[in-house]
């Protein structure tokens, strides 16, 4: 927050929401140094040397999650909104701040603090997580068949999601400022949307023709009463006028039918106007366009999308080729603020899985490992927006941002799980099912330690009274839940199916051989 406040980067309602966020993440990176210092203490070292082993073990691990996570909330900035570029920036610095203490300072700490573990071997000790991995090497292949058939349900539910974006839903309905406005929409709206009418040369606003468009048109309007509450035009101001210099005969109720009458009446009445006030606010200098304001009722965002082509397409059926419209205002923005920033985050996000491969292939120094990777660190986010489809339906403005955050997050699990099955199968030896054991036993502790941190951080902001905050939070509290399952589940299944697909295809090798 401090570097925030010297480089001038904005505090918002989304921004805001970056100390928990990073207070939470913080806390996980702690959280592996002091489950390896754990084990290796439970194994009989000393409280340094176990520091020092733990640190060696996860110095990867930790450092390529953070880089990871940092990417995650950089692509944040593909967003069209600043609130998500400055949400972006507070946490990846945070997060880089996090893991520089979690490697120096922390272990530096904890050498002075008087903390000790009971040894005890960890080969005899089949705790929840060895019962978990012996589980998952005994039935792999159900596992994962139940995994995937999960995982295909939730996913089933996506196409099924609604884009919804009402800026007055942003805010919590126990705020008096949605009370009011939920109280007034039915009689009078809530927002304007403008309707500019393009004449197609300078002076025509006053063309008979172009008026009796205007005026139809705001008719149509005023019709959609399903949308509409008030809908106002220059076409308005002629009518009342031509009746009331025609002895308010109701008869001359009309646009005038010459141009040259309508120009006076214009005249007349921007003279009439107290001192200050002008047509500019209806009509253009040039008198080429005209605003059409319609007072639109709090209605969902399909519902604004379906207006505003049924009123382009009025406009483009019935201009009889002197009127065109363009349509504007705050509503037409939040109709489509949220596709926008989907479209945005997509592109973010494939440079973000681009960058995991990358990472993770170096790492592992294997391109195979960093490509399966993806399955469990993509699967979590779609099961979420699946079941988040299934049990609410709708997603607006926040979706932009939860799946970059859950991917750069989820990770996490990822990284340290295969880390760990690595160094026991590459390094010590062991097979594959003893590599997953040992995988479970020294990163298994940590993973669901930083899970129940996680999620629970990042539900903490399910309280917020801003929508964005609160769905951000829960679809990212889901999100690693679901991670952690498929850390737990899929992933080890997917290594154990890997080895013995790889066992049969060297003993039909050694059979083909030896024919």
């Amino acid at each position: 927050m401090g570097e925030g406040g010297f480089t001038g980067v904005q505090l918002t309602p989304i921004s805001l929401s970056a100390p928990t966020i990073i207070l939470t993440i913080a806390v996980a990176d702690a959280i592996h140094i002091f489950a390896g210092a754990r084990g290796a203490m439970q194994r009989g070292l000393d409280r340094k040397e176990a520091l020092i082993e733990s640190v060696s073990l996860n110095f990867a691990p930790v450092g390529i999650t953070s880089v990871t996570t940092i990417i995650g909330f950089l692509t944040l900035n593909f967003s069209d909104s600043p609130p998500f570029h400055h949400l972006g920036i507070f946490i990846a610095v945070g997060i880089l701040a996090a893991w520089l203490r979690s490697i120096f300072f922390l272990p530096a700490l904890a050498s002075f603090m008087p903390f000790k573990f009971k040894s005890k071997e960890l080969s005899d000790a089949p705790g929840f997580m060895r019962r978990i991995a012996d589980f998952v090497v005994g039935r792999a292949t159900y596992v994962l068949g139940g995994t995937a058939v999960f995982a295909a349900v939730a996913i089933a539910f996506i196409p099924t999601i609604e884009l919804n974006d009402q800026w007055t839903k942003y805010f919590s309905p126990r705020l008096e400022f949605r009370q009011a406005v939920e109280a007034t929409n039915p009689l009078f709206g809530t927002e304007p949307m403008e309707f500019i009418i393009d004449s197609g040369a300078p002076g025509n606003v006053t063309n008979p023709d172009f008026l009796d468009v205007v005026d139809e048109f705001t008719a149509w309007l005023r019709d959609q009463d399903e949308v509409v509450t008030h809908a106002f035009a220059v076409s308005d101001i002629m009518k009342r006028l031509n009746r009331n210099l025609n002895n308010e005969d109701p008869a001359f109720a009309q646009v005038p039918d010459v141009k040259e009458l309508a120009a006076q009446y214009l005249l007349v009445y921007e003279l009439s106007l107290p001192y200050g006030l002008d047509l500019n606010d209806r009509i253009d200098i040039d008198r080429q366009t005209t605003r059409v304001t319609a007072t639109t009722r709090d209605v969902t965002t399909e519902q604004t999308k379906t207006f505003i082509a049924e009123a382009e397409a009025w406009v483009e059926e019935n201009g009889n080729g002197v009127a065109t419209v363009e349509v504007t205002g705050a509503k037409k923005l939040f109709a489509f603020v949220a596709q926008r920033n989907i479209e945005a985050m997509f592109e973010g996000a494939a440079y973000l899985v681009i960058a995991i491969v990358a990472i993770l292939s170096l790492t592992f120094q294997s391109f195979r490992v960093g490509l399966m990777s993806l399955i469990p660190n993509a699967l979590p986010v779609l099961i979420t927006f699946g079941l988040w489809a299934a049990l609410v339906g709708t997603v607006g403005f926040s979706v932009a941002a939860a799946g970059a955050v859950a991917v750069g997050l989820v990770v996490d699990f990822t990284v340290h799980f295969l880390a760990k099955y690595l160094r026991a199968t590459r390094d010590k030896g062991q097979s594959v099912a003893d590599g997953i054991r040992y995988a479970f036993d020294t990163a298994g502790t940590a993973i669901l330690a930083t899970t129940v941190i996680l999620s629970a951080g990042f539900a903490v902001l399910v309280t917020s009274s801003f929508k964005f905050n609160a769905d951000l939070g829960l679809l990212t509290a889901i999100s690693i839940i679901m991670a952690m399952m498929v850390n737990f589940f899929l992933l080890p299944s997917l290594l154990m199916l890997r080895a013995k697909k790889s066992s049969n295809s060297l003993e039909i090798s050694n059979l083909k051989e030896a024919a």
